[in-house]
């Protein structure tokens, strides 16, 4: 037998469950692996938002910024890419080992705002 006042009449209480969003991939960003030395390998990648940038950094004769045109002449125009840098071989100052593009490849993977992958070499 019951007592008292129910718990209604003096709580009203609504839980509402619903799943976090994943925070993850950027599918609107293509990341440019290139092996040109501009970005050192301690950075990686680096955001890029024209491929004006691009030439003023890597110079318009370079894999990167023939890639960077060919993604910005998209319709409707990309806002945003990646380069990255694949340590093919290394600058004069830098210090490491070079790499493999299966090894280039997981090292951009802990960087998870880009989607699509082009590789510039």
């Amino acid at each position: 037998m019951a007592q008292g006042l129910p718990v209604s009449n003096v709580v009203n209480v609504d839980v509402i469950m619903s799943p976090t969003a994943a925070t993850g991939r950027n599918f609107g960003s293509l990341l440019i692996l290139g092996t040109s030395t501009v970005i050192p390998v301690s950075e990686r990648i680096r955001l890029y938002t024209g491929s004006e940038e691009i030439g003023a950094d890597f110079g318009e004769d370079s894999p990167e910024y023939a890639a960077a045109l060919v993604y910005f002449s998209q319709s409707p125009q990309p806002t945003q890419v990646y380069v990255g840098r694949w340590a093919k071989t290394l600058a004069t100052a830098e210090s490491g080992s070079v790499e493999t593009l299966a090894q280039a490849i997981t090292a951009v993977l802990q960087f998870t705002n880009w989607y699509g992958l082009g590789i510039a070499d």
